[in-house]
Formats: structure tokens, C-alpha cells, sequence
């Protein structure tokens, strides 16, 4: 009984140490918007109001491109843990494609994002702050 305790604090030890790194990126990420919220606050609303806008749709982004992280680390967790280090080659090679891949996409909508906010009833300013954070985002 104290041999499966002693291995169950190791393990926690272990998943606390490989989660902690994560835990600060993702405050560093969720603060940034914070920060830049709060400073462009003090200019005036139409600041305000496209920092806000610009800094939902970079977070949902981010998030995509999290989870799908996550799904490659468990696969390559599982690969591992069987030592089969052919799969693990195969699956990082193909994960780091993928990311490759893919991030041409949302780079591209950052950098030309206009029609992003044509489509709402805002005014000129908060539209052409938006899009410039937003581009400065991505």
C-alpha cells in the first residue's frame, strides 16, 4: 500500500513539473491581453473597444492551435510509453507539417484582416485599431 502511494506522489510530482510550464505560458498569454486592455484604456473607448475585438479572435486562434498541441502530445505521450520511437519520428514530423501548414492561414488573416470587421456596425476608428492590432498580433 505505501509502494502505490510513494508512485502515485511520484507521478503527481512529475505531471505538476511538465504542467507548471504550461500554466505560465497560458498567464503569460491570457495577461498580455490584460495589460494591453488596461493601458489602451486610458486613451478612449474606440481604443478600447478594437484592442478588445482584436485580442477575442487572436485568443481563439491561439486556443485552436492549443488543442491540437495537446492531441500531438498525447499521441506522442502514448507512442512513448510503448517505446516506439518510429511513431514518435512520424507523428512530430508530421505535427511540426501541420502546424507549418496551417499557421499560413491564420498569419494571413492577421495580416489582412479587413473583412473581419466590415461586417459589424462599428465606427471607422475602432475598425482601423482593431485591424491594426490584430496585424501586430499575428
Amino acid at each position: 500500500m505505501t509502494n502505490k502511494i510513494s508512485q502515485y506522489v511520484s507521478e503527481i510530482k512529475t505531471l505538476i513539473s511538465l504542467a507548471v510550464p504550461l500554466m505560465i505560458v497560458q498567464l503569460f498569454n491570457s495577461g498580455k491581453g490584460m495589460v494591453d486592455t488596461m493601458m489602451v484604456g486610458q486613451i478612449d473607448k474606440y481604443s478600447l473597444a478594437g484592442i478588445s475585438l482584436s485580442f477575442g479572435i487572436y485568443i481563439v486562434v491561439i486556443l485552436f492551435f492549443a488543442g491540437i498541441g495537446t492531441a500531438l502530445i498525447a499521441n506522442l505521450a502514448r507512442a512513448y510509453s510503448l517505446k516506439d520511437y518510429k511513431t514518435i519520428a512520424n507523428d512530430s514530423q508530421q505535427g511540426l507539417y501541420l502546424f507549418l501548414i496551417i499557421s499560413i492561414i491564420p498569419t494571413l488573416m492577421f495580416i489582412n484582416n479587413g473583412f473581419i470587421f466590415d461586417g459589424l456596425a462599428l465606427e471607422d476608428e475602432t475598425k482601423q485599431i482593431a485591424s491594426d492590432y490584430l496585424r501586430v498580433l499575428g
